[in-house]
């Protein structure tokens, strides 16, 4: 099962801090590691067609459609084109 915390505060807990030996375990430690770096980059001003827009680029990448780099330049091209939100 792939989760990953709701809150900051979930990093601290022992699921996400101990490895129990099994290797969800420490792919679970490490991911939790990881998140703790972690930067959002999502623009201040986002409307909810532009979400929509990378949602279905990043789909497209991780699902092998097209090369990573290719539908997110589609998507940002695309959301320059929509209107913006005040």
């Amino acid at each position: 099962m792939a989760i990953f915390p709701s809150t900051v505060g979930s990093l601290d807990e022992p699921y996400w801090t101990t490895d129990d030996g099994t290797s969800e375990g420490a792919v679970r430690v490490a991911s939790a590691e990881a998140l703790k770096g972690a930067v959002d980059y999502t623009p201040v001003v986002m409307t909810d067609q532009m979400k929509i827009v990378l949602q279905n680029a990043v789909a497209k990448a991780l699902q092998g459609r097209e090369t990573p780099k290719q539908p997110l330049d589609n998507a940002g091209a695309r959301s320059d084109r929509l209107p913006r939100q005040s």
